[in-house]
């Protein structure tokens, strides 16, 4: 058997795995049933429907796209039963010290995120998260229990749940303090929507990528025999294994990662009622069925909810359906569980599956690649 790489995932750790290989010489095989993974825009490229932002650190996915339109939280709505209210005014200045003690916990969770970054080049995410004594305990805290020991309750309750929530659809309860904490860097990092043409990253490897979807991984004595369910097969000495948990979960016969999260996504054209006119973007309670509205720079809106939604007439004097599309899953956040990345025998998987995010999911495919590279 040839000393081939077989990669399983078109989305950002299976291009950036791809990336690196093909630039230190190494021939691969990318199957993928996609290119972009939940990195997905509509037809006319102005609307993106997956990875929402991206932040100004993200130095390795900021060559890849183009920033567009960038986010402040003045641009913001909060929606609680009855009430609405922004940034703006005597409701946040009155949790002005809240917010400033928040700022500098994340700048300092900020500065490990760095160093992991930096690390998580040539070293597994999972080790370099148990071995950082301020990281770990953090993965096994949960975030609710954070809020109360650093008296934050207060700020998070009126603001900061509500944006979570817009991001991740999860509440405050079922979060652990890790994924909090790097949920909220746009505190303090720029944030950008952004706009990804996938050509601009495979046009070096365009020929080796295979648009197919994987069926089954059968280990052999000298490495792996990948099959497709469109009936083709494909030897290889190592396979990356890029894809999200489920499906990395069924290829691989495991319960590893962590548990999902669906959403529920409405891309309409029209008029929004004036409760929700004056502001960008609008995010809810945790409680509520509607998690955000966004308005596009094309001046459409995304609607996102946790349930089915049907009833526009309560959000639009009037609309058009543009598209719907289900995530599901739309992350895994849930669980402070860990993904080991390198499981031996020329085995890896990359990923989202300990930090959800662009960056860090390119990051998992540059180090599943190096590890291959080392070997060669």
């Amino acid at each position: 058997m040839s000393n081939q790489v077989v990669i399983i995932g078109g989305g950002v750790a299976g291009l950036g795995c791809a990336s690196a290989l093909n630039a230190a010489g190494i021939p691969f095989t990318l199957i993928t049933k996609d290119v972009g993974g939940r990195i997905t825009e509509n037809s006319n490229h102005t609307v993106n429907y997956g990875a929402y932002y991206i932040t100004a650190d993200y130095n390795h996915i900021l060559p890849l796209v183009k920033r567009l339109h960038r986010i402040s939280l003045l641009n913001f709505q909060f929606h609680h039963p009855g009430q609405a209210y922004s940034m703006l005014g005597l409701r946040a200045m009155h949790y002005l010290p809240q917010l400033l003690r928040f700022r500098q916990l994340l700048r300092t969770f900020r500065q490990h995120l760095r160093q992991l970054r930096q690390d998580a080049l040539d070293e597994e995410q999972s080790v370099l998260i148990k071995r950082d004594p301020y990281l770990w305990p953090l993965v096994n805290q949960a975030a609710t229990d954070f809020v109360r020991e650093h008296h934050l309750v207060g700020l998070f309750h009126d603001y900061i749940e509500e944006a979570l929530y817009a991001t991740d659809f999860i509440s405050l309860a079922e979060a652990q303090a890790f994924d909090m904490l790097w949920l909220a860097q746009p505190l303090i990092a720029r944030s950008y929507e952004y706009s990804f043409d996938p050509t601009t990253i495979t046009q070096p490897f365009q020929s080796s990528i295979v648009l197919a979807t994987v069926a089954t991984i059968t280990p052999q004595a000298d490495g792996y025999t990948v099959a497709t369910t469109d009936q083709q097969s494909y030897a290889s000495r190592y396979v990356v294994v890029a894809v999200p948990t489920m499906t990395m979960r069924q290829l691989l016969h495991t319960n590893d990662g962590k548990e999902p999260v669906s959403a529920y996504m409405y891309h309409l054209q029209g008029q929004l009622k004036p409760a929700y006119a004056k502001r960008r973007y609008h995010v809810f309670d945790d409680h509520s069925r509607l998690v955000t509205i966004a308005t596009q720079p094309d001046g459409t809106y995304l609607i996102y909810t946790r349930t089915p939604w049907t009833d526009f007439s309560t959000l639009f004097s009037n609309y058009t359906m543009i598209t719907q599309k289900v995530w599901d899953p739309a992350f895994n956040v849930i669980g402070s569980a860990l993904t080991k990345q390198n499981r031996g025998h020329g085995l890896y998987v990359a990923g989202e599956h300990n930090i959800c995010t662009l960056e860090d999911s390119y990051i998992s495919g540059v180090y599943a690649a190096r590890q291959i590279a080392s070997q060669f």
